[in-house]
């Protein structure tokens, strides 16, 4: 297990995370990784948020199926694993996380 799945995984019981959405994080992080083929530790906002929108628009997968992706970036960057890799590289000009939204204007598309 590498120091950084390890680190989230004791995030999350710190926080008391139901053990499937403990195992629904991990996977979705690993997704990414896999994706890419390197750490999530060396992708940036617009890596992550290209994955999220190629997850709804080219795979097909559900929106629910994304925003479960979505938590587990925001979670891993944000809560402790990466706290200051996440303010630098994907906060928002206003400070936020990309939202769907952004995600979809991004690419020219709008729902």
């Amino acid at each position: 297990m590498t120091p950084l799945r390890q680190r989230m995984i004791d995030a999350m019981v710190t926080r008391g995370f139901a053990a499937r959405t403990q195992e629904s994080y991990v996977e979705a992080i690993a997704r990414l990784a896999r994706h890419y083929q390197r750490s999530p530790a060396l992708l940036g906002k617009d890596e992550v948020s290209a994955y999220l929108l190629d997850m709804v628009s080219k795979c097909h997968l559900s929106y629910s199926t994304m925003n479960q992706a979505a938590c587990a970036a925001r979670f891993l960057y944000f809560n402790g694993c990466w706290k200051a890799l996440a303010r630098r590289r994907f906060q928002t000009a206003s400070g936020g996380l990309s939202t769907r939204a952004d995600l979809l204007s991004s690419r020219g598309n709008t729902q």
